[in-house]
């Protein structure tokens, strides 16, 4: 279970890590594609070996501190139920919010080139 006081911050450092490695994964990519001559599937290559050393890394360095059974036991004991988590004004916000953030980065990880490429 993550300390309340650290999911805030966690969950920024996350988010930020992603945007910024997506953004620095395009230029590393188009650099290994384009001025490298290695073409597309050389990119997808060579980011493999980092992805999976970081996968390694995780599966041995992070433990979990609970088994599957406490978990369950500790869901079950309380908690909120579908009801109470779709109709809650608050939590409703902040699911929209993250559809929108979301949403919006999706897009413009997609789209953006092929809008501003029309544009000239």
């Amino acid at each position: 279970m993550i300390p309340e006081r650290c999911r805030s911050p966690g969950s920024a450092v996350i988010n930020s890590g992603m945007a910024f490695r997506i953004s620095l994964g395009f230029i590393d990519s188009s650099f290994v594609a384009t001025d490298l001559d290695l073409g597309w599937r050389a990119s997808f290559l060579i980011f493999s070996i980092p992805t999976t050393m970081v996968a390694i890394a995780i599966w041995l360095f992070v433990r979990d501190r609970t088994s599957m059974a406490e978990e369950r036991e500790e869901f079950s004991e309380g908690g909120a139920s579908i009801k109470e988590l779709l109709t809650d004004k608050t939590l409703l916000m902040i699911y929209a919010t993250i559809f929108c953030s979301l949403y919006g980065f999706f897009v413009i990880l997609t789209w953006l080139r092929l809008c501003t490429k029309s544009r000239g």
